[in-house]
């Protein structure tokens, strides 16, 4: 992963093979980078950049490369400090998510 964790870093591999191999596997998955929230209807990006090998819109992929750094791009917004909130835990805290907010 890059130093703020939103890329996995070019390894200079030719993915020439896995995109083939992909066309074949059965558990190859493919999943929207858009998510609507079935509650409030607003959409928001719901990338999984660990497990992504391009990103591809209307039958057309990107390479690699190029669709990591797109992301990249598109999540940098996330970790702008002002948006970002660091519990400093002691015994006893209980820290909540509430991913239907807002």
């Amino acid at each position: 992963m890059t130093e703020n964790g939103l890329r996995v870093v070019d390894d200079g591999r030719d993915y020439t093979e896995d995109f083939a191999r992909e066309k074949n596997d059965e558990g190859c998955l493919s999943h929207p980078l858009l998510w609507t929230n079935p509650v409030t209807g607003r959409t928001a990006l719901q990338p999984h950049s660990r497990c992504m090998l391009c990103l591809e819109s209307d039958g057309t992929r990107l390479g690699v490369v190029e669709s990591r750094i797109l992301l990249e791009k598109l999540m940098a917004p996330a970790i702008v400090p002002s948006r970002v909130y660091g519990h400093g835990y002691e015994p006893g805290n209980v820290a909540v998510w509430d991913n239907f907010s807002i």
